[in-house]
This record gives structure tokens, C-alpha cells and sequence, in this order.
């Protein structure tokens, strides 16, 4: 599967990057986009390093934001812009911000842990240009604790938060754990990003937030990408097709994939930019799979996350955990031979509200009995209660 608005200008666009790579010979000639990604290697962050060694110079004296990647998955990749790369990101987040904020009505709190975040800047552009009202708000112990961002959102009648899932669902816990109460917040969107996002998941932070307020997945991409995908209330993705290509592979053979006759795969997302920038990226590996329907209507891209083996993924336990009607503000599982141990966190004594034996239910139920399991809700220690935490927390652990 190949997706893009022009395949033929995005071939004439690709070539001459490839060959400047050294990934191709000038004399090759292409016909179609499909032969000639067929004889590009699929890039890795690897590959982007490498990049990074050799053009330092070239990317000090071009770049006008020096930014990296935040490191959750690995060491740090430096990921500089130009003013023509953080041109075109930045209107890729205007056109996701369109879609969700009025001018003049909603006023926006960017919480954030990263501190060398081009997307965070590209945000703060974006609603700068749209003239929707923003601050950007940092957890820092003995500055700006949990209740100073409360007031700082109830003062300033903040209608919008985007942040990440953790993030989000770590304020709300602590604003529980101060007994300073949602309902006297304007809040009524919550763009989530960074992390995937389910229905499920969705669902609980309606229950965390107890009111109507939407959670939006609001853009996929990361930093190394860019912002590639607009969000839609029903947590599917809608691809800027116009600035890049996607690819959808087999995550063992690298193959296409193409639909079947029930019209919907599963596969790898590799990513190639059709816009200049500092750190090109060509046939880059996501990490991710996606999975894409297709019917009359539409095309629906929707972000499963990393690659997990024996279908133990963020999506399956996801439907599991958040079948508790209960405010659910962190869990994680750990997969050991055939045995997963649960923790969960809730509000201070909702362990009693938990249904433990219907989650072993449906535990055996997806599984066919192939998982034991153990569950502990909310335990005296946890990373989750430090005042900072990771960017992303690895809720989903395997060991052999």
C-alpha cells in the first residue's frame, strides 16, 4: 500500500535525494513510484545519525531550532530545522488546530516534558498564527507544582490542554489527590499526542475528567517525522497526503501490503517526506503499525503502536482494563513466560470499585487460557507517584 496525493511528482521528487544519499546510481531510471521505493533500503534511526555525523556543520550554521528527539525509545537523535522545514510543520499543526479551536473562544495549555521539542514549538507558532491564546506549562517541583497549573488553567479559563496521554492522566490524578475538582475547569478538549490512543482509552478519560469533554488524538508523527497525520474524534488518522508518502509493509518481508477482500491490513508504517528540510527523511522506519480499513466512505488509518509479539499490544489490553467504568489514571503489564502481571492505579480507594475477577475473564477469553495472571491496584510505590515522569511510560513489558 502507497499513499500519496501525486505519485508521479513525488517520484520526480525522491530521485534526486536518493542520489544524493548515495542510495541509487544516476543512470537508473524509474517509471513508476512503486519500483523505484522497491529498490530503496527502508531507513532507521541509524541511518539518521549517520546523517547527523557528517552534515554537523552544515546543520549549526543552516538551523534556526536545534531540538532532539525526547529519547523515550532510545539515545536522543538531534532532529534541527530550518525556517522552510519548521515552515511546513507548523502549517500541517495549523491545519489540525482548524479543525478543533475558534479564535477568540479557546485559549490553550501546552503541557510538555520535553524541553528540546520541535513539535511544542511548532505548536506554540501555529496557534500564534491562528490567534488562539496559549501558555506553556511546566510540572517543576517547589515552582510550579500540580496546584499552581490548576489555577494557572482555572484563572485563565483554559478550554483546550494538549499533552500527552501519560502526562494528562498524571495532572488529573494529582488534581484528585489535592481534592481540586474538574468541575470548576473550562476544560471541554483534550488533544492528546505522542502515545497511541484507543476508543477504549479514550472512554477512560471521559471517566477521569467526569464531564463531556472530548479526548482527540490530535496529530500523529514524531519528532524526527514531523506532524504526517491529523486525528479525528473516533481516535483514526487522516494522512497529509499532500507533503509526504506512506507506505504500509509487512513487518518480516518488508513487502506491500495490499486490501483484501474484507478491507482491512495491518503493517509497518515507513514514512518519506515530499518537503525540504535539514534531515530529509526517506523510507524511514516508524516503528509503527497501523491498521487500515477501507469502505465506500473512507480510508481509516489507526496507530496500534509498537510492534508486540503473541498480540499482547497497548490496543488489546487496552479493551481489557478500561472495561471498568472507574477512573483508571495509569497501568502497565508485565509479560513473563506465560504469565502477565497487572499494576493498576485508580483514585485512592477504587481498588475496591476494580472487578478483578472480569478482567482475568477477559484476559482468557482473548487469549484462549494461554495467560495466567496477577493484578495489583494501586501500590505504596510506583514511578507514577514521582512529581516528574518519563515522556512516554512503557506500559507493556516481555521477557522470556
Amino acid at each position: 500500500m502507497i499513499v500519496t496525493r501525486d505519485k508521479n511528482a513525488a517520484l520526480k521528487k525522491l530521485v534526486p535525494l536518493a542520489i544524493e544519499y548515495g542510495l541509487i546510481d544516476v543512470e537508473q531510471q524509474f517509471s513508476t513510484l512503486e519500483s523505484f521505493l522497491k529498490r530503496i533500503p527502508i531507513l532507521t534511526k541509524t541511518d539518521l545519525f549517520k546523517r547527523v555525523e557528517d552534515q554537523q556543520e552544515m546543520f549549526l550554521s543552516r538551523g534556526i531550532l536545534f531540538s532532539e528527539t525526547s529519547g523515550s525509545t532510545g539515545e536522543p537523535l538531534v532532529t534541527p530545522r530550518n525556517a522552510e522545514d519548521l515552515g511546513w510543520n507548523t502549517n500541517n499543526q495549523m491545519l489540525a488546530y482548524k479543525k478543533y479551536l475558534t479564535a477568540g473562544v479557546d485559549r490553550v495549555a501546552i503541557i510538555h516534558p520535553g524541553i528540546l521539542s520541535p513539535f511544542v514549538e511548532a505548536s506554540c507558532l501555529a496557534l500564534n498564527q491562528l490567534g488562539v491564546g496559549f501558555v506553556r506549562v511546566f510540572a517543576l517541583p517547589k515552582i510550579c507544582e500540580y496546584t499552581k497549573i490548576y489555577e494557572v488553567l482555572k484563572r485563565y479559563k483554559i478550554t483546550t490542554i494538549m499533552t500527552t496521554p501519560t502526562l494528562a492522566s498524571k495532572v488529573f490524578y494529582e488534581f484528585n489527590k489535592h481534592a481540586l475538582p474538574n468541575n470548576l475547569l473550562s476544560i471541554d478538549k483534550l488533544l492528546l499526542t505522542g502515545e497511541p490512543i484507543t476508543p477504549h482509552s479514550a472512554d477512560n478519560f471521559s471517566e477521569i475528567l467526569n464531564c463531556s469533554a472530548k479526548t482527540i488524538p490530535f496529530v500523529y508523527g514524531s519528532s524526527e517525522t514531523a506532524t504526517v497525520m491529523i486525528g479525528n474524534t473516533d481516535c483514526s488518522y487522516d494522512p497529509i497526503s499532500e507533503d509526504f508518502i506512506f507506505e504500509l509493509v509487512d513487518p518480516e518481508t518488508n513487502e506491500h501490503l495490499v486490501f483484501g477482500v474484507n478491507g482491512a491490513i495491518e503493517g509497518k508504517l515507513i514514512i518519506s517526506w515530499l518537503r525540504n528540510g535539514l534531515l530529509p527523511i526517506l523510507r524511514y522506519d516508524t516503528g509503527d503499525i497501523f491498521r487500515v480499513t477501507s469502505d465506500e466512505s473512507r480510508v481509516a488509518w489507526e496507530c496500534l503502536g509498537r510492534t508486540q509479539s503473541n498480540g499482547v499490544s497497548a490496543r488489546v489490553m487496552d479493551e481489557i482494563i478500561y472495561q471498568e467504568k472507574i477512573p483508571i489514571y495509569h497501568y502497565e503489564c508485565n509479560v513473563i513466560n506465560d504469565h502477565i502481571y497487572f499494576t493498576i492505579i485508580t483514585i485512592p480507594g477504587g481498588e475496591e470499585n476494580i472487578d478483578v475477577d472480569l478482567i482475568k475473564t477477559l484476559l482468557h477469553q482473548k487469549f484462549n487460557d494461554k495467560y495466567s495472571c496477577s493484578i495489583e491496584i494501586n501500590p505504596e510505590i510506583h514511578e507514577f507517584y514521582e512529581f516528574s515522569i518519563k515522556p512516554k511510560m512503557s506500559r507493556i513489558s516481555l521477557s522470556n
